[in-house]
């Protein structure tokens, strides 16, 4: 079995290699992904910009420019692990316990229920006691 995976790990597949030489290698397929991946970036800006204005609409105490500081798919609240197992427990937000959330995951028609959600587990969180 050790020396089956071995092989699996020390020769993996060509087939992503292929892929990405085609795209770069043709001129039509790189600019198609040069927009794709600029497209992506900007709607990771822009959830990551309406998260923060709508936590700050909601004046949830703290301070939240960070999340605005941050780049990238993920972001860290700074909500304590406490409130990260009050967002999955009590409302199936799923967070990692260091409050790193997925910007990905954030759209227009859930950031408004999200950040009820974070005003709840930061405002009632200690007074929650089902955990």
């Amino acid at each position: 079995m050790t020396t089956i995976i071995r092989r699996n790990y020390s020769n993996p597949p060509v087939h992503g290699a292929y892929l990405v030489a085609t795209i770069l290698n043709n001129p039509i397929l790189y600019e198609e992904w040069k927009t794709d991946v600029r497209a992506m970036y900007e709607r990771i800006h822009s959830m990551r910009q309406l998260f923060y204005s709508k936590l700050k609409q909601l004046d949830i105490s703290g301070t939240w420019e960070h999340i605005i500081q941050q780049t990238g798919m993920f972001a860290y609240t700074g909500l304590s692990s406490r409130q990260c197992q009050l967002l999955i427990q009590k409302h199936h937000v799923y967070i990692m316990s260091d409050g790193r959330i997925n910007v990905c995951a954030i759209t227009l028609n859930n950031v408004d229920e999200l950040v009820e959600k974070f005003y709840d587990v930061i405002t009632n969180g200690d007074n929650d006691t089902k955990l």
